[in-house]
């Protein structure tokens, strides 16, 4: 019996589509991982087979098999092993205010500097009486000191006084600048004016002169002092005359001295 051309060629095409997918889905079959001994075999469901295709249409292959397509995507990875437990540090409250330093007390500050800031304590006097002689005016007499500032004293000095019959007073200020302040004791320089009166019977006379100082004075803190200097002074002439008799004082140039003890009390 003859087979016509074309029913040949019909049944070439049909076994072509029939044969092609069984032949592309073997490798992938062949390809699943051996099972391990835990894990049961997974079943391998049959693949159906395919119908045969009619004369002149076109053959679709069958879709393949989750555990086909499983094994076509190769062996699934490991799962990682599970590692210690991670403690989570401790978190500290966000609404906790930050920790506030003590201020310094009293014992921190140190002793230099509480000191650098007091003042020590004002001890100088500024008003002081004394007794005191000399400076070409007699040996009965007294002062007034003024002390303003440091360094710088006025003193008032006044004396009664006697010229042979003739009584009188004299006065004698004097500016005395010194070296140290305060109740410290000081070397000083005094210079001053001197006036002398003098009396005999109802007649009078007077006169003018000026003196100069060197000297030193002793201070203690209760306020007492002792006050030694030595200089020249000069006087001019001062006469007077009851008609008889004729007093005379001055007209020259002598050495000088002064002496006074002193309380400076303010």
């Amino acid at each position: 019996m003859r087979i016509p051309p074309s029913f040949a060629a019909l049944a070439t095409i049909v076994i072509g589509v029939t044969v092609a997918p069984l032949v592309s889905a073997q490798p992938a079959t062949a390809a699943l991982p051996p099972a391990t001994p835990s894990d049961p075999p997974a079943a391998t469901a049959p693949s159906p087979s395919p119908a045969p295709a009619e004369p002149g249409a076109e053959s679709v292959p069958a879709p393949a098999s989750p555990a086909e397509a499983a094994s076509a995507s190769g062996p699934a990875p490991a799962a990682l092993a599970p590692g210690p437990a991670s403690v989570a540090p401790a978190s500290v409250p966000a609404s906790a205010p930050p920790p506030v330093a003590p201020p310094p007390g009293p014992a921190s500050t140190p002793p230099a500097t509480q000191t650098a800031t007091e003042k020590p304590p004002d001890t100088r006097r500024s008003l002081g009486l004394g007794y005191k002689i000399g400076n070409g005016i007699g040996f009965l007499g007294g002062d007034v000191i003024i002390a303003p500032i440091d360094h710088v004293a006025l003193d008032f000095q006044a004396s009664y006084a006697t010229w042979g019959d003739a009584t009188g007073y004299g006065l004698a200020p004097a500016l005395q600048l010194q070296l140290n302040p305060g109740p410290k004791s000081t070397p000083y320089l005094g210079v001053g004016l001197q006036y002398a009166h003098m009396t005999l019977d109802n007649v009078t006379g007077s006169g003018t002169g000026f003196f100069a100082n060197l000297g030193y004075e002793w201070r203690s803190a209760s306020g007492l002092g002792l006050l030694l200097g030595g200089g020249v002074q000069y006087l001019q002439e001062v006469s007077a005359t009851d008609g008889t008799t004729t007093i005379t004082a001055g007209g020259e140039a002598h050495v000088n001295l002064e002496v006074g003890v002193r309380y400076m009390f303010i």
